[in-house]
């Protein structure tokens, strides 16, 4: 599983839930990088969906420069909006 590094920023707050975050990231993910490209892709992703949500647009940006993924989120409807149309990205409710 790779985490985009936003996801970190989003997700962890620096108090004790962290931990059971911190317990999931260890065994199951890789953290990664933005880059240049996946921004790029990001901002066309909201310009298309016509929406401001940047920290899903990556996540979805990054799944479609990876080839594809399936994404787990608690924002099934924001991701699906930004995804759509592209096959190789599935959106799955945590």
């Amino acid at each position: 599983m790779r985490v985009p590094v936003v996801v970190l920023a989003e997700t962890l707050r620096g108090n004790e839930r962290d931990a059971v975050v911190h317990r999931v990231l260890e065994a199951v993910s890789d953290s990664v990088p933005i880059d240049e490209t996946v921004g790029r892709r990001a901002g066309t992703l909201l310009g298309r969906a016509r929406r401001s949500d940047t920290v899903d647009a990556i996540v979805v940006a990054e799944a479609i420069e990876a080839g594809g993924a399936e994404i787990l989120t608690g924002d099934v409807d924001g991701l699906t909006v930004l995804a759509d149309g592209e096959r190789s990205v599935t959106i799955h409710a945590l």
